[in-house]
């Protein structure tokens, strides 16, 4: 299989910072840092790739103001960049802009420590319910396009819909209960090569 998976997190925004939930309903922009973040990785991409991507974007700003300064470096054009609205951020129902240290107690968090997959955020998602609706957009279609091509996609989206991709695409490389555990900073990358799974950091 010659296509690589590049799976990229946003930059930071304020409410990161803040380890505020940041959700599908709170569209916040990129801080300064946040920006800078994506300066590196764009250069980094340009320095250490052949630059030959197909790019899918979540709709929400934080990921187009990503992907803006990106593509700024690789210079992908128009007709290979795909913005599916089915890479939204997760719905996190009633914790939506509230700080982790706000909610670290409630019950939820107890509940679901068996069923983290399947356990929704109250009047929110799941993780299953993510992956359903990743895996009934265009990205698998997208996917098969990158291996007729002989390119690699490049996805910029959000930590919690990041682990969801890999299992949408390549659910052979790690269990759900384990894919849903998985971190991502706002300036790393996880690739997915030759059916491993590694990350990129400290750029």
């Amino acid at each position: 299989m010659y296509s690589n998976i590049y799976i990229l997190r946003h930059g930071q925004t304020t409410w990161n910072a803040e380890k505020r939930m940041q959700g599908k309903s709170n569209d916040i922009p990129l801080s300064d840092i946040g920006k800078e973040q994506m300066n590196t990785i764009g250069k980094y991409l340009q320095e250490n790739t052949n630059k030959n991507f197909i790019i899918v974007s979540s709709p929400m700003l934080r990921a187009q103001q990503s992907l803006k300064i990106i593509n700024s470096y690789l210079n992908i054009p128009e007709h290979n960049i795909f913005t599916l609205p089915d890479l939204h951020e997760m719905n996190f129902g009633d914790f939506e802009g509230k700080t982790k240290q706000e909610v670290k107690n409630h019950k939820f968090f107890t509940q679901r420590i068996e069923k983290k997959w399947d356990t929704p955020y109250p009047n929110g998602e799941s993780y299953n319910d993510v992956y359903i609706r990743i895996k009934n957009s265009e990205l698998k279609n997208i996917y098969k396009k990158t291996q007729r091509k002989k390119m690699h996609l490049l996805c910029i989206a959000h930590e919690s819909i990041n682990r969801i991709i890999p299992q949408v695409l390549t659910p052979e490389i790690e269990e759900n209960n384990i894919a849903v555990n998985n971190r991502q900073a706002n300036n790393e990358i996880v690739v997915i090569k030759n059916n491993t799974r590694n990350k990129l950091k400290n750029f």
